[in-house]
């Protein structure tokens, strides 16, 4: 009797693991929907480009400077935009360090 009573327990545990495997749901990458409605709407709007105004912050390393003392070799590593999206609120550079 437990024999049996084994034998019908691992094949339900088989059973069930085994349709469990089977039946998994694709997941989809969120980013590639969103990257292609990115460049979906980049190609049906023209290209703008964003200002900078006497309030925008411009910091370089860190520290507040003006956009005139921003050297050539500096990167952008951050941008954030008005809810218009054309004004820069802050601009952050970043230069190597030697």
């Amino acid at each position: 009797m437990s024999r049996y009573l084994w034998a019908t327990i691992s094949l339900l545990a088989i059973s069930s693991s085994s349709s469990a495997n089977l039946a998994r749901p694709k997941v989809q990458d969120a980013s590639a929907e969103f990257r292609q409605a990115i460049v979906g709407a980049a190609a049906d709007e023209e290209p703008t480009q964003a200002e900078l105004t006497p309030q925008s912050e411009v910091f370089l390393n860190g520290k507040r400077t003006s956009y005139k003392r921003i050297p050539k070799t500096a990167s952008v590593n951050r941008v954030v935009l008005a809810s218009d999206g054309k004004t820069i609120v802050r601009i952050e550079f970043t230069t190597e360090k030697e």
